[in-house]
């Protein structure tokens, strides 16, 4: 498991007492850098970026680029600009990409995930369960091909 920061890993072993402490690393690269580790086999990259200042605003914030040959790429709440995802130019491109809905709703932040995200797949996540239809229907009406995530546990269909 990786976590954010020394902090993180006590609140992780107070909810967690029988975690195995060889099973937790914190990992935090600097602001603008990623730092890679493997998790049982698997290539992540930890990156550093801002928090939406939109949003609560956590002290740290990491995103994570997951696998090889088609990476995952999850931004959590990071912030959408197109400056806070320049560390993804020295990475592998960007297979699928999980982004709150807000990144695909307006022209601006679909251009930062089109320039600087660049993803070949897109899902858009952080759905209310009840907003669903609409943030679909917009998407659609902007011609942005991306899944929409609303209810944790339900299987998305993605494009090849």
């Amino acid at each position: 498991m990786l976590i954010s920061s020394p902090e993180v890993v006590d609140r992780v072993r107070g909810v967690a007492p029988g975690l195995s402490a060889s099973r937790l690393r914190a990992v935090l690269p600097s602001l603008g850098r990623s730092e890679a580790v493997d998790v049982g086999g698997v290539p992540v990259h930890v990156l550093r970026l801002r928090h939406n200042p939109a949003r609560r605003l956590p002290e740290q914030h990491v995103g994570f680029l997951i696998g090889g040959p088609a990476p995952v790429l999850h931004v959590g709440d990071a912030d959408p600009a197109a400056d806070n995802f320049t560390v993804l130019e020295s990475l592998p491109r960007v297979d699928l990409a999980l982004v709150p809905f807000w990144y695909v709703s307006d022209e601006g932040n679909r251009g930062v995930v089109a320039r600087s995200i660049r993803p070949r797949r897109l899902v858009a996540m952080h759905v209310p369960p009840g907003e669903a239809p609409q943030v679909a229907a917009s998407l659609r009406a902007a011609n942005v091909e991306a899944a929409v995530a609303s209810v944790p546990g339900t299987a998305l269909t993605l494009r090849p």
